[in-house]
This record gives structure tokens, C-alpha cells and sequence, in this order.
């Protein structure tokens, strides 16, 4: 039952992103940069990490929302339903409020009630990073990954709840 409301979810970002993407983001400006564009910079480099990431995933990055992937890798969360929920509550918990986050995790409580205990984990996990939602993460992209991630996390081990 979980992988139907995990596909569910899936199925309703794929089709809201776009919207929100043509309403609420029409202003923004996207980085101008590629997957392959990343695989140049030096390994160690939150840039590079991205590349890798996307990789993985086989993904690419999406224009003007090319931050949320560097999210799913600061803050070590994958890109399975349920991952992608509990980044939303990890970003809640660092201060990122907007009306599409908020549409995300009302339909998380809804398609996985049994959760929210969970949730408030990730929720909690936000609030003891420093804030990070609102870098310039495009500007950052040469800065060396590990030596950011210690700045956000403030020499905490500040681990994946589960």
C-alpha cells in the first residue's frame, strides 16, 4: 500500500511542479548550468557532489528549482516518496515556508498519516542545522562541500532519523 502512495505522490509533483514552476517562479531566473557542467568542478566541491548525485539518480537538474537536489544531499535525504516528504519537514523545521511546501506536506499527512511522528522527527532535525534554505547556492557551488555541510550542521553529528 505504501509503494501505490508513494507513486501516487510522485505522480501529483510531476504534475503540480509544472504549474507551481509557470505561477509562483515565473520571476526567477534558473543557474544557466548543466549535469555535465558540474562534472567539471573539482571533486571535493558542492558543485561536483551535485553532479555525482544527479547521476545517481539519473536525473537532471530543473530549471529555477536547482536547489532542492543540493537539498536532498546536504541534508542526506534520497528521492523516494517518503524521503522526499521528510525532506519537506526537514526544510519546515529550517525555516523554508511557502505555499507549494505547504501543499507538500498537507498531502504527506494525508497519503501517510502513520508518519507524522516520524515527520516531526525531520521537522526537529531542521530546526537544529543552521539555516541554510535561503543560500545562494549557485554562488557556492565551487565552495568545498564537506566545510559547508559542517557549517550548517555546527560541528553537530546531527544524524538521518528513521
Amino acid at each position: 500500500m505504501i509503494a501505490f502512495r508513494e507513486y501516487f505522490l510522485s505522480y501529483m509533483v510531476e504534475k503540480t511542479s509544472g504549474i507551481y514552476t509557470k505561477l509562483l517562479k515565473k520571476n526567477s531566473v534558473g543557474w544557466n548550468l548543466t549535469k555535465l557542467d558540474l562534472k567539471h568542478y573539482e571533486s571535493n566541491t558542492l558543485g561536483y557532489h551535485l553532479y555525482q548525485f544527479l547521476e545517481e539518480k539519473n536525473i537532471d537538474l530543473m530549471p529555477k528549482h536547482e536547489s532542492h537536489d543540493l537539498f536532498h544531499i546536504i541534508a542526506n535525504y534520497d528521492v523516494s516518496g517518503i524521503e522526499e516528504c521528510r525532506l519537506q519537514f526537514f526544510l519546515l523545521g529550517n525555516g523554508k515556508c511557502s505555499i507549494y511546501l505547504l501543499m507538500s506536506l498537507a498531502m504527506a499527512i494525508i497519503l501517510f498519516p502513520e508518519k507524522i511522528i516520524d515527520f516531526k522527527k525531520h521537522i526537529q532535525r531542521g530546526q537544529r542545522a543552521n539555516r541554510f534554505y535561503d543560500w545562494d547556492f549557485e554562488n557556492l557551488l565551487h565552495q568545498n562541500f564537506e566545510i559547508l555541510k559542517h557549517k550548517i550542521y555546527n560541528h553537530e553529528n546531527v544524524p538521518t532519523p528513521r
